[in-house]
């Protein structure tokens, strides 16, 4: 039976869109160095948390409540949760980034990457914002952010493989799958 109703091609690109959040985030996890004590994998939790739990507040109070409040459809109701939550996660992965992050050579890709993120959530903060200022002008710069957020990740990819190229060379390289997560964002 369900595939006898339509799909809309809206409820795909939302799909895509959330996924590809997840990817986003997954193309910093080989840039982060593992906790050798358990001392320091509670202190990056209660770090962690922090940003979650001030980000969540404000993005309740900011976006989600007033879009819970309007009088909208079911669909449009879960919509004002989960790119929220998005958001918050890839403010989460961002802040983790930047406690984990080491010196050096592998900074510039974590920096790009961030920023990236950064983008991104100002991007669907412009959207959750309704009737602000000219439509058109609007959605300028929304598209504007996605080509910048593409455009960070691109510079993080070339900047990871000029490093891995310079430094350690082609035989030390990591594996396949570790440095093609981030081409799968830039494609979603």
């Amino acid at each position: 039976p369900w595939l006898r109703t339509p799909v809309s091609f809206t409820a795909v690109a939302h799909v895509a869109y959330v996924l590809s959040y997840l990817t986003a985030a997954s193309a910093a996890l080989p840039l982060i160095d593992p906790l050798p004590t358990s001392r320091e994998r509670v202190k990056l939790g209660l770090d962690a948390a922090m940003v979650v739990l001030g980000g969540g507040m404000l993005i309740w109070h900011g976006v989600v409540a007033p879009q819970l409040m309007a009088e909208n459809g079911a669909a449009a109701r879960v919509l004002a949760m989960v790119y929220p939550a998005c958001d918050l996660f890839l403010a989460t992965c961002g802040a983790t980034l930047l406690l984990r992050c080491p010196d050096g050579a592998r900074r510039r890709p974590v920096l790009l990457i961030v920023g990236a993120f950064t983008v991104v959530i100002a991007r669907d903060l412009l959207t959750g914002i309704p009737r602000i200022g000219d439509p058109l002008a609007l959605s300028l710069v929304r598209e504007s952010c996605t080509l910048t957020f593409f455009v960070l990740l691109t510079m993080a990819i070339q900047s990871e493989q000029l490093r891995l190229e310079g430094a350690d060379g082609p035989a030390n390289s990591p594996p396949l799958h570790t440095t093609l997560i981030p081409y799968g964002a830039v494609i979603s």
